[in-house]
């Protein structure tokens, strides 16, 4: 709430400017109803710090599942063998999803190769 403030002028008053002129003063309101009212504030206070506190949990445990994807892949990729690596992890706002593949496709460009030199072969000796 950008541009709100909240100004207690005394014991009994307290005043919400929004910045544009317009203050919610809370003159009207019994003193219990004050204390209602602080309550309430007190709890929507508390809501939101758990609300961040939570939501910075989940962007630093994703960031580092995130290193940890990356670090995997790159330990993988200087082997010769294929895979596939995929992560899903929650973050402050949603979830992130991560897939890394390494398709060597050594065994195809064999059989290829194979089968090129029997198509070959089949046709220099048959004739």
């Amino acid at each position: 709430m950008a541009g709100t403030e909240i100004a207690k002028r005394d014991s009994n008053e307290i005043s919400l400017d929004f910045g544009v002129g317009k203050g919610l003063s809370l003159d009207g309101l019994t003193p219990e109803q004050q204390n209602e009212l602080a309550f309430k504030l007190q709890s929507k206070k508390l809501e939101v710090a758990v609300d961040v506190a939570e939501r910075k949990a989940r962007l630093e445990s994703s960031v580092a599942d995130s290193a940890n994807v990356v670090n995997s892949a790159n330990a993988l990729d200087g082997t010769r063998a294929d895979f596939n690596i995929t992560s899903e992890s929650a973050t402050a706002s949603g979830t992130t999803k991560i897939s890394v593949h390494k398709n060597n496709n050594l065994a195809l460009y064999i059989l290829i190769a194979l089968g090129i030199l029997a198509v070959v072969a089949f046709v220099v000796f048959r004739g």
